[in-house]
């Protein structure tokens, strides 16, 4: 497939949410030791929501995908601002963004306002707020997945040894999901 084809076809299949599995990890134990449970029975902190580097996607055809998102993408301005202030959901939610349609049932607590990098990290303020899920998160569910939009850019490359097909520029995240670990 020529490489024009793939950024359309990734596109497309991220935006009909074909996406079988993200093979990447952000960091396995990222909620428990970050967060704690406040009187309110919620837990609070500061987590890391996404980070520099390859990542990969296995796509509902077989296809794999290796997306290179650069420091300079996810630590600016821009991206940064919209992590804040948003739905945190149990798994990618398949209508891919939460509303007040559907918040009732998916959103099971919010992202704040503190963003911050912390090396090759990006870490945000974080509350949840379902007892389902808070029970869910202190018997092993840690991971964390920002759901977003980008621009990708065809540009084969590497990355700190791992090869890459795409390249990320700007990040808009639209939802963060809790994940069970791989």
């Amino acid at each position: 497939m020529r490489p024009e084809g793939i950024v359309a076809k990734y596109n497309l299949d991220r935006a009909q949410n074909k996406i079988v599995q993200h093979q990447d990890v952000i960091q396995r134990d990222s909620l428990i030791g970050s967060v704690k449970k406040a009187d309110t029975g919620f837990l609070v902190g500061l987590a890391p929501v996404a980070k520099v580097g390859v990542m990969t996607y296995l796509m509902a055809d077989g296809t794999v995908v290796r997306e290179f998102v650069p420091p300079e993408t996810l630590f600016e301005e821009k991206s940064r601002e919209t992590l804040k202030l948003k739905p945190v959901t149990e798994e990618h939610p398949p209508e891919k963004k939460v509303n007040s349609d559907n918040a009732r049932y998916r959103q099971i607590g919010s992202t704040g306002e503190n963003v911050k990098e912390e090396g090759v990290y990006l870490l945000t303020s974080l509350v949840i707020t379902d007892s389902d899920s808070i029970e869910d998160i202190l018997e092993g569910k840690q991971e964390l997945s920002p759901g977003y939009q980008t621009e990708l850019v065809f540009q084969k490359g590497s990355y700190d040894g791992v090869d890459d097909d795409v390249i990320s520029r700007f990040v808009w995240v639209v939802v963060v999901s809790v994940l069970f670990p791989l």
